[in-house]
């Protein structure tokens, strides 16, 4: 199994000027790792269910390891902290076709 898409769910809390900082440096340090954004927030509609998604962001990698590495890189952990400042996530890795 080679988890190469994630899918996460953000929650804002309000946190500008921390989340403004977070999105431009988010996207160098995501295409560095050789990851690209496919989905990054912008209009939803949910088709079925009960579910309430606040803002939507999926994203890929060349490979599983690609995309370990971005996770534990030092540039990443220090964006995950903002991050986590601004927001509060559910990400999920993904099997893909």
């Amino acid at each position: 199994m080679s988890l190469r898409e994630f899918l996460a769910e953000l929650r804002h809390r309000g946190v500008l000027k921390v989340a403004t900082v977070y999105l431009a440096s988010g996207v160098v340090v995501l295409e560095a790792a050789g990851g690209q954004y496919l989905v990054r927030g912008g209009a939803q509609m949910v088709i079925e269910g009960d579910w309430k998604p606040t803002r939507l962001v999926i994203f890929e990698f060349p490979s599983q390891a690609a995309a370990q590495s971005f996770y534990v890189s030092p540039a990443y952990q220090s964006l995950k902290a903002l991050r986590q400042e601004a927001s509060s996530a559910n990400i999920v890795g993904v099997e893909g076709v």
